[in-house]
């Protein structure tokens, strides 16, 4: 009789133990995940200022980053980055992005790591829903740096990670049930860079909405695989 209680205990624990953890936003998963090129805690914050005699309005910082000294500024719709000019309207674009000047205003957040800088930031223009898209530009360093913008829904700098030679990064899809117009999940799938270009990849994770109406709570249901990644 002793084994039956035991393995009634064992079932009964089991659904517990293998629960799924529930994430308090993107930058929270993006955190549980492993490889990541950039660490919350190295992001600088751009501080504005006027530029005299016609007070236009800048976005800058300079310091030490990455063991190195580092300087950014965003002004005109250009990213000035250690003295190298890098217009927002050349990067390469992710399928279905566009770029504007307000992309990288008041709140700009940077982060260094070897070869590659990030900036983020929520456009000004954006409201509602469209607060959920944040602008994401990554520059490959080096003698000729190239600017990216990466997928905007839920998207941050601490969602690119190395994997083996490879830059990777998540594009997040809403996931709706059937017949219904209102996402009760997300899917993050997984792309690389490759050249100047971005590719698929057949890694997919699932997650679920575990609040009604919340889009930042979730918890994840099912890793998928779609079949080798390229």
């Amino acid at each position: 009789m002793k084994y039956r209680y035991a393995w009634c205990a064992l079932t009964l624990m089991a659904p517990i133990a293998s629960a799924s953890p529930i994430f308090d936003g993107y930058e929270s998963y993006y955190a549980s995940q492993s490889g990541a090129l950039f660490n919350a805690r190295d992001s600088k914050t751009l501080q504005s200022y006027s530029l005299y005699p016609d007070n236009t309005v800048q976005q800058g910082w300079e310091g030490i980053a990455n063991g190195h000294r580092q300087s950014v500024k965003v002004a005109d719709g250009n990213i000035q980055l250690n003295g190298r000019k890098l217009r927002l309207t050349r990067a390469r674009l992710f399928p279905g992005e566009s770029t504007t000047p307000d992309d990288l205003g008041r709140g700009t957040e940077v982060y260094f790591a070897n070869g590659y800088v990030c900036l983020e930031n929520t456009p000004s223009s954006a409201s509602g829903t469209a607060a959920r898209h944040m602008a994401v530009y990554l520059i490959r360093t080096g003698s000729t740096p190239q600017l990216f913008k990466l997928p905007s829904l839920f998207a941050s700098c601490l969602g690119i990670r190395r994997v083996g030679g490879d830059i990777a990064f998540p594009r997040v899809t809403y996931d709706y049930a059937l017949q219904r117009d209102v996402p009760d999940g997300v899917v993050f799938t997984e792309y690389r860079l490759r050249g100047q270009g971005f590719v698929a990849t057949s890694r997919q994770v699932a997650a679920r909405f575990v609040e009604a109406g919340n889009v930042y709570r979730f918890t994840i249901t099912s890793p998928q695989s779609t079949g080798e990644a390229p």
